[in-house]
């Protein structure tokens, strides 16, 4: 495959590739800055960020907080299908605990 030499592109590469080796830098392999050698955080953005992060975990946690209560209550008294409560039990609890139970360290990107 022959290489059109008249693209300006290929002129522009061509004209730039000194040498044949890439030199990339040490912190170019973790896109993220790490702790401390970023830019500083604006301190009212952090709060923000912390008081809509309380309320979004208040209120996902509303719905199994409300299976688990209703399975509770109403353990033994379902005529229609006796297992519902107990789903609801077993959903109401696996729920609260995989959203309570970090499952992944996230770097800093604020």
């Amino acid at each position: 495959m022959a290489v059109n030499n008249e693209n300006p592109i290929v002129q522009h590469v061509l004209a730039n590739n000194s040498t044949s080796t890439l030199s990339i830098s040490s912190s170019s392999h973790y896109p993220f800055p790490l702790s401390g050698s970023g830019p500083t955080r604006d301190p009212g953005l952090v709060a923000c960020a912390t008081v809509c992060g309380l309320f979004v975990i208040s209120l996902s946690l509303c719905i199994p907080i409300a299976e688990l209560v209703i399975g509770i209550k109403y353990q033994h008294q379902c005529p229609i299908q006796p297992k519902i409560p107990i789903y609801l039990i077993v959903a109401g609890s696996l729920t609260i605990f995989m959203l309570v139970t970090p499952t992944k360290v996230v770097p800093d990107l604020v």
